[in-house]
């Protein structure tokens, strides 16, 4: 990856804070539109969140109603993006199963609730089956004979989040974006009437200006400066999601990306058998090395439920345990991506609370078919902060 310095007073169509996949993404979008667009980073290319080992799923199964028409575009997207990025991006289309166990828990757990979920999924154009215990046993022989049903969307999978993260960078800097990496973003220019007319980096040294919007995607470090502009507060919280490399005594069966309808748990299978565990699993943050760590017990309880579903595996060996790279969860779990309040100009994509790297080819496209042309998708109207602010007289019902 190339690495710009940034002249003071340099002016851009657009100026992009975060060089995530959502960053470099909607940056080869907006490239491709004509625009013109500087991509900042404090670090480099798929620094944070979007890089790292493994992969990550492209699931559109038991994910949130508002979110299943994105994920109907990304579908149609994902299994030429290497094509259209002129890179491989490490996609394979595996189907997904969540499972279901004999004892629920909760309301939104059980056959009857994976019934529903299927039907929805399905008028949504998510193509979804119910598996009966028969079929699980044809389909699935590996699994614990607990699991009673499941949910089965063929046209799930998974990609590398690194390679598709650096592939997208690479493509924006084909089509002209500047690509500034190692420059950490101090402030945004904003003048009073709420226009931001760019961002300060290198300790204020120099301006990168936008003469259209600036756009925040650089995750959990768009709360910071979004206060520091203007005072508004965007309702997330950082998250460190664990993940796991593990190696099993014998060759896992496990054709599918999994998850499971009541248990914290996400597989998949990567080259050389290698099964990659995650599911909601969090570490914690260490002050002395200023990242996030992983927690033994939350390991050796993620290591326990594999076993337990996959009880053929036999012994486990963890290769690896990450859980270093900081997240942003929003506070109903789907993702922010609107103007900033009080401001005219400030786009922010955020949230994406552990699974939004399924959207990226869908949203990062809308994203920048809205910025260049001021109308935003439908698809994206879910995802405006209105959902998490009260009404303008503080009550939610009158008298």
């Amino acid at each position: 990856m190339s690495q710009t310095s940034t002249p003071a007073s340099a002016a851009y169509d657009f100026v992009i804070v975060g060089a995530g996949a959502y960053g470099c993404a909607t940056a080869f979008h907006l490239a491709l539109g004509g625009a013109s667009v500087a991509l900042v980073d404090a670090g480099s290319v798929a620094d944070g969140a979007s890089g790292g080992w493994g992969k990550r799923g492209v699931r559109a199964n038991r994910r949130d109603l508002r979110e299943l028409e994105l994920m109907r575009e990304a579908y149609d997207l994902w299994p030429t993006l290497a094509d259209d990025l002129k890179e491989d991006c490490g996609y394979v289309r595996t189907g997904g199963v969540c499972l279901v166990e004999e004892s629920p828990s909760g309301s939104a757990s059980g056959l009857a609730a994976a019934r529903l979920c299927a039907d929805v999924q399905n008028d949504f154009g998510i193509p979804t089956e119910i598996w009966d215990e028969r079929t699980v046993r044809e389909r699935f022989p590996a699994v614990t004979k607990s699991v009673k049903a499941a949910i089965y969307a063929p046209l799930d999978g998974m990609s590398s989040h690194q390679a598709t993260t650096t592939a997208y960078a690479r493509a924006a800097e084909r089509h002209g974006v500047v690509l500034v990496e190692n420059s950490k973003v101090d402030s945004l220019v904003t003048d009073s009437a709420g226009r931001v007319s760019g961002v300060t980096v290198d300790q204020g040294e120099a301006l990168v200006a936008a003469r259209q919007a600036v756009v925040l995607t650089n995750n959990y470090g768009s709360l910071r400066l979004v206060q520091a502009a203007n005072g508004f507060k965007v309702p997330i919280r950082p998250i460190l999601p664990q993940a796991i490399l593990v190696r099993s005594e014998h060759s896992p069966d496990i054709p599918y990306l999994t998850g499971h309808d009541s248990r914290a748990l996400s597989v998949k299978v990567l080259d050389d058998d290698v099964v990659m565990l995650s599911g909601g699993w969090r570490g914690r943050w260490d002050d002395e090395t200023s990242r996030g760590v992983a927690i033994d017990e939350n390991v050796r309880a993620n290591l326990d439920l594999l076993s337990s579903t996959f009880p053929d595996l036999g012994a486990l060996s963890v290769l690896a345990a990450d859980a270093g790279r900081i997240e942003s969860a929003s506070v109903d779990h789907i993702p922010f991506i609107d103007t900033v309040p009080g401001t005219s100009n400030l786009v922010i994509a955020t949230g994406w609370t552990g699974h939004g790297w399924a959207l990226v080819p869908a949203a990062s496209r809308n994203i920048a078919q809205w910025l260049l042309t001021g109308g935003k998708p439908r698809a994206l109207q879910p995802f405006a902060f209105a959902r998490a602010m009260p009404p303008p007289s503080g009550r939610v019902g009158t008298a």
